[in-house]
Parts: structure tokens; C-alpha cells; sequence
């Protein structure tokens, strides 16, 4: 006997989605935090920002395709 139900998505995505997201913004303001205490950082923390611009969005599109 079988029945027709439609096939589940894993429901991994959103929170993957959150936790990026979640990241992101720690992250940010924890640069933000940095900068203000030391001004003398702010080109390696602009490398590091552009990076992780980069970065974040190919490991969200490497997990959605898990």
C-alpha cells in the first residue's frame, strides 16, 4: 500500500539561515567594539570584514546544497 505524501524538506535551512545571520551580527558589532577602543585596527579589521563578506556567503550556499 502506498500513499501519495509529499517528500519533506530537511528543516536544517532556517536555522542554518539563523545562525548565519546570528553570527554575522556578533561579529559586526564586536568589530564595531574593537575599532571604537582601537582606532590603529581598522585597516586589518576592514580586511577581515571584506573576507567575511565573502566568506559567509559561500558557506550558506555550500550548506544548501548538502
Amino acid at each position: 500500500m502506498s500513499t501519495n505524501q509529499p517528500s519533506r524538506q530537511p528543516q536544517s535551512e532556517p536555522l542554518t539561515l539563523l545562525v548565519a545571520v546570528a553570527v554575522v551580527f556578533l561579529v559586526c558589532t564586536a568589530t564595531v567594539y574593537v575599532l571604537y577602543q582601537h582606532p590603529s585596527l581598522t585597516a586589518p579589521a576592514g580586511v577581515g570584514v571584506g573576507l567575511l563578506g565573502v566568506l559567509v556567503p559561500l558557506v550558506i550556499a555550500a550548506l544548501r546544497r548538502r
